[in-house]
């Protein structure tokens, strides 16, 4: 049978670049004890009360049909949300409830890339991006991020690669796989571009409030003018430690909203009540949850990049924000896939090659922080010890 021609350009952009993971899986499988550091799934578990709020919302009946926008209490507490971050106010009609930032994203690009469109990508970026991008019949146009400028978006460089095809940029700060943040003139800067070449912003900002310095990340929100041009999408995965309730926004421009409300309801018609309840207690809470998930990823991060620094063979940035560490194995002349795949037969340590983040990943890895603080110090002291004895094969 003949597959649609999405379905074909799409192909090899979905699970394939989890390659390392599932071989992880299949080892644990066969008995070994393997450490997983690849996937960024909290190692906390979601707050007692938003679980017994989606629990007593279930037992009420909260159980039917909602609105394709939203239910009251969730969308105002994102209101809440974003007008005290932004310091203007945010109404009702700017918000869509999604299932969680990857459907925000695809929404987006549905409503607002043509087929043919170009659409610009920070390279390094999160495995998913090129799928969506590939669904809506956009061409993704990586932007090089250079590790020597800690992964941060070089504004000449992104103006060197507008097409007359561009038609959007997606933004990710704090960023994945690097944890890099943008400071507010970098955003600046960047929007100057996007509005010289008329380009829309779709911002993901899911790690905004995983910033090591406890202040929120600037948003493209934040600069007067772009309101009409940007579409901000974020969730409840990382920021609470929520990922299996699938719960997250997208705040934009009323007139944005209007155009990708039809969008989002042909895919998902309103999501289930009873996590709506569950996600507007966690939005009103004191994000006790974030800043103590923030604190234990940074203090893992110091772990594994001193450690792997030690090991005088690889080298890793400390991260600004967020959940991972990406450390550079380029001196051991492996590529990421290379290095990545050996360390786990060797090692039984199971991280994910940066090349499964774009051409910009190559000769990285990306490691997790999201395993106990002593698997962290286990997974360091094997990864240097792995890289060392690289070294040592080299020399002989």
């Amino acid at each position: 049978m003949r597959h649609s021609i999405m379905a074909e350009r799409m192909a090899g952009s979905g699970s394939d670049k989890w390659q390392l993971h599932w071989l992880a899986q299949q080892r644990t499988a066969a008995g070994h004890d393997v450490l997983m550091l690849t996937i960024g799934e909290p190692d906390f578990p979601a707050p007692d009360h938003v679980v017994d709020t989606a629990i007593a919302s279930l037992r009420a009946g909260r159980t039917g049909y909602t609105s394709g926008r939203g239910e009251g209490g969730v969308l105002d507490a994102i209101v809440d949300k974003f007008t005290d971050h932004y310091g203007r106010a945010i109404t009702r009609d700017q918000v869509i409830i999604v299932s969680g930032t990857q459907n925000g994203l695809s929404i987006a690009m549905y409503g607002t890339v043509d087929p043919g469109d170009d659409v610009l990508v920070p390279d390094p970026y999160y495995a998913t991006y090129e799928g969506v991008i590939q669904a809506a019949g956009g061409t993704v146009v990586p932007v090089r991020l250079d590790p020597d400028e800690a992964f941060h978006l070089n504004v000449d460089v992104l103006r060197s690669c507008v097409t007359p095809e561009s038609r959007a940029l997606l933004l990710n700060t704090p960023h994945n796989p690097t944890g890099a943040t943008l400071r507010i003139d970098e955003i600046e800067a960047i929007a100057e571009v996007c509005v010289e070449h008329d380009l829309w912003v779709v911002s993901d900002e899911v790690y905004a409030d995983h910033t090591y310095d406890g202040v929120p990340a600037p948003s493209m929100l934040d600069v007067p003018g772009m309101a009409e041009r940007t579409i901000v999408t974020g969730s409840l995965s990382k920021s609470h430690a929520m990922p299996g309730f699938r719960t997250g926004w997208i705040v934009a421009s009323e007139e944005a909203v209007d155009a990708l409300l039809p969008v989002a309801e042909s895919m998902l018609f309103g999501t289930q009540p009873f996590l709506q309840d569950a996600a507007a207690a966690a939005l009103r809470d004191d994000m006790t949850i974030t800043k103590d998930m923030r604190e234990t990823f940074r203090r893992r991060a110091e772990v594994m990049c001193r450690t792997i620094d030690g090991a005088g063979v690889m080298k890793a940035a400390m991260p600004e924000a967020g959940m991972f560490v990406m450390a550079d194995v380029r001196e051991t002349g492996l590529s990421g896939i290379e290095f990545a795949k050996r360390m786990l037969e060797a090692t039984d340590v199971a991280v994910m090659p940066g090349e499964s983040f774009g051409l910009g990943g190559a000769g990285h890895i990306r490691i997790s922080m999201t395993v106990a603080d002593e698997v962290v110090g286990e997974a360091a002291s094997r990864i240097a010890g792995f890289a060392r004895s690289l070294a040592t094969r080299q020399v002989d």
